[in-house]
């Protein structure tokens, strides 16, 4: 889950579709290089009422769905409004 309040939306699509076509690259505890690929899933929130568990469900039905479509993904859409109530 995160929290993009100051990023424009044409700057979070910017960065994490980098981060999908490049990968992330770390060194492990031997200090060998490692990279790894992810696909990202999310949701915007822009005035729409939504409790957190709306939130969280919707976001990881994205990602799952982002994951069906293979490696390397990331789809972002609008928040629908929620069922469960604001908390």
């Amino acid at each position: 889950m995160c929290i993009c309040g100051s990023i424009e939306h044409s700057q979070l699509v910017e960065r994490c579709s980098l981060l999908v076509e490049q990968g992330v690259e770390f060194s492990d505890q031997d200090g060998i290089k490692r990279l790894i690929t992810l696909s990202i899933g999310g949701i915007e929130i822009s005035g729409t009422p939504l409790s957190y568990r709306d939130a969280y469900q919707q976001a990881d039905s994205i990602l799952y769905r982002a994951k069906a479509d293979g490696k390397d993904r990331f789809v972002l859409e609008k928040a629908k409004e929620g069922q469960s109530p604001i908390s």
